[in-house]
């Protein structure tokens, strides 16, 4: 199935959406936590291409916290671990 190419612009909400469904699918499975390891890029723009892991912005607005930083980068931009915790 081909998205429209409407979805693969900035903004769409996409990502946010498929990042909210993995914590919803989480906690309705019992998770205490989730982790992620998204492209901290500093505000620099980056190839959409390359933001498949996600960006920082999008886990701070889910209520992730940051842990530190991956060993390594993603298309020259840092990987940040964060984790959000449910009650």
């Amino acid at each position: 199935m081909r998205m429209p190419a409407s979805l693969w612009g900035t903004g769409s909400g996409v990502t946010r959406a498929l990042l909210d469904g993995a914590v919803d699918y989480a906690k309705s499975k019992g998770a205490k936590v989730i982790d992620g390891f998204p492209v901290d890029n500093q505000g620099d723009t980056i190839d959409r291409t390359l933001a498949y892991p996600g960006m920082r912005t999008i886990f701070d607005d889910a209520g992730f916290t940051p842990l530190g930083e991956v060993r390594g980068n993603h298309a020259g931009h840092k990987r940040i671990a964060m984790r959000r915790t449910f009650d």
